[in-house]
């Protein structure tokens, strides 16, 4: 920084405030500081529109422009440019609040001199390099992370053919080979089959799992009370055997994207649904909990549960708690919750215990 000149634009409308300030900095040895001076927004904009600056010391109350106005519409000229607000005593709530939005730093006329200013300087030109550079990273872990996305859909679909062929195949040896395939070899279809099935399902999953993280959102007022009914009369109808309780609580309306809250419920009750199949008589129940003053949606069941020190696992892909042999899943099921939770800014958490049931806590807000 002491090796090169820093060029600052200086905003101010009163004269011997921008002398005083010019004076001071030019004082203040190592920095290098050449300062030039506009004393509207207008000028202000042309000034940066054709030179090169470091840097905007920024007065609130201009001529053309008065308080918080002022920095957004220099932030819209140059939006990379740091700025350092200078304010009067009596508006250094617009200089916090310029802060909250983006301002490096804001100094108060009248307590500060050329040293002040010059650090002031100084630490927000390198804050906004630093947030220029994590900004650039994360650019580029998005883009990464979409063309990964993009990639692993692309090889899901790519494989689904394949595997319908190899479902097709087996289907044709058993009806029509049925007389002419021994025992063992009637056994080795079956499990390509089931073996064939499960990957076509586990595909499936991560490609619907790809799509969410893809999807653009699109909130509106979303009754859960009616998305669980629905679920539940869809569960009944495939599995008519089963007698449950089941309890919904009236009203659970949220700000959400409609589809993704169907997929949401459609995926907890029907764990829930699944966990459930071996209770003498399953309750499930969806309703609303305060934790820590704040409303989280729940979906409670009396089923098989889990050891609480693994609820860490629930929501990553492929991280089953329980045996394909005894629950059928490809595990990608609380993951696509886990995703759509986060697109939306909320929280999940489960709890569980071993033979007593498990409750899924979730919120679609932050």
């Amino acid at each position: 920084m002491n090796e090169q000149t820093v060029n600052v634009l200086l905003v101010e409308d009163s004269p011997t405030d921008a002398r005083l300030i010019r004076h001071e900095l030019r004082e203040v040895p190592g920095y290098g500081l050449e300062v030039d001076v506009a004393c509207r927004l207008e000028e202000a904009a042309v000034k940066l529109s054709q030179q090169p600056f470091d840097i905007v010391l920024l007065d609130l109350g201009l001529p053309d422009s008065m308080g918080f106005e002022t920095f957004l519409k220099i932030q819209q000229i140059l939006p990379r440019i740091p700025i350092v607000v200078l304010t009067g005593s009596d508006d250094e709530a617009a200089g916090v609040e310029a802060i909250r939005r983006g301002v490096q730093d804001y100094l108060v006329k009248g307590t500060i001199d050329g040293k002040t200013i010059a650090r002031a300087i100084r630490y927000a030109i390198e804050r906004k390099q630093a947030e220029a550079a994590l900004q650039a990273k994360n650019d580029e872990l998005a883009l990464a992370n979409r063309e990964l996305e993009a990639f692993s859909f692309s090889v899901a679909h790519d494989l689904r053919n394949p595997l319908n062929s190899i479902i097709a195949c087996c289907s044709v040896l058993s009806s029509e080979g049925e007389s002419r395939l021994d025992a063992d070899m009637q056994t080795a279809v079956n499990h390509i089959t089931a073996a064939a099935r499960r990957m076509a399902r586990l595909i499936a999953d991560l490609m619907e799992l790809s799509k969410i993280t893809r999807r653009e959102m699109n909130n509106d007022s979303v009754n859960l009370s009616d998305i669980a009914r629905g679920v539940f009369v869809q569960l009944r109808d495939f599995d008519g055997g089963r007698i449950a309780d089941i309890d919904i609580d009236p009203d659970l309306t949220v700000e959400a994207d409609p589809g993704l809250a169907v997929i949401l419920m459609e995926n907890l009750i029907g764990n829930a649904w699944k966990y459930t199949a071996r209770a003498e008589r399953a309750r499930i129940q969806v309703g609303r909990t305060i934790i820590d003053g704040k409303a989280f949606f729940h979906v409670r069941d009396n089923g098989v549960g889990f050891d609480n020190a693994l609820a860490g696992r629930l929501f990553k892909p492929f991280q089953r708690l329980h045996s394909d042999k005894d629950f059928d899943g490809t595990g990608i099921g609380l993951a696509i919750v886990k995703s759509i939770v986060d697109k939306h800014g909320g929280s999940i958490r489960a709890e569980g215990e071993v033979g007593k049931g498990a409750t899924v806590y979730f919120r679609l807000e932050r």
